[in-house]
């Protein structure tokens, strides 16, 4: 019998060009996390979308990455999952807002079930130069002042003293 000539493929079938994948290296997983980035997270909104940006912790600097956040009250499992493949392509597609070392927190509000694929990157085109600015400057004040969250955090208090936990009180 004569032998089969097929190319080798990975599990799954055909493999996305590297640049068009999005591994876990690329998402947000873990609640810890999308719970960091809410509490120090920057803010820019859109009409159907809020970003949240922060820095990644220093352990774990690397790639830009996603995270997704689409209610009940954007619509049902299918328009839900539709938002997040159309959140997932622009990503993808347009990398030049999302600079190495930031995690991107994308909320879906009302109405994005609506949206296609040019409506959504006209959204988020729209909100590329603040997000760009606000990325720039996590990373600015990560390197540049010496401020970092290993030795700053909000709420902080000064070097050597105590912290006293809530408002003073008063007499």
């Amino acid at each position: 019998m004569p032998e089969r000539l097929t190319p080798t493929l990975p599990p799954g079938g055909i493999a996305p060009r590297p640049s068009e994948s999005f591994g876990r290296e690329k998402r947000i997983r873990k609640s810890a996390d999308f719970a960091r980035i809410q509490r120090e997270g920057a803010r820019v909104t859109a009409p159907h979308y809020v970003f949240l940006l922060s820095r990644q912790p220093a352990e774990q600097e690397g790639p830009a990455r996603l995270g997704l956040v689409v209610s009940r009250k954007v619509g049902g499992a299918v328009v839900r999952n539709r938002v997040k493949r159309l959140a997932r392509e622009c990503f993808r597609r347009w990398p030049e807002p999302w600079p190495a070392g930031i995690d991107i927190v994308v909320i879906a509000r009302a109405g994005a079930g609506d949206l296609t694929l040019e409506a959504v990157r006209s959204q988020w085109a729209g909100a590329f130069r603040p997000l760009l600015r606000k990325a720039q400057g996590l990373l600015a004040t990560a390197r540049g002042d010496g401020h970092s969250s290993a030795t700053s955090s909000p709420g902080a208090s000064p070097a050597g003293a105590p912290r006293r936990g809530g408002p003073p009180r008063r007499p």
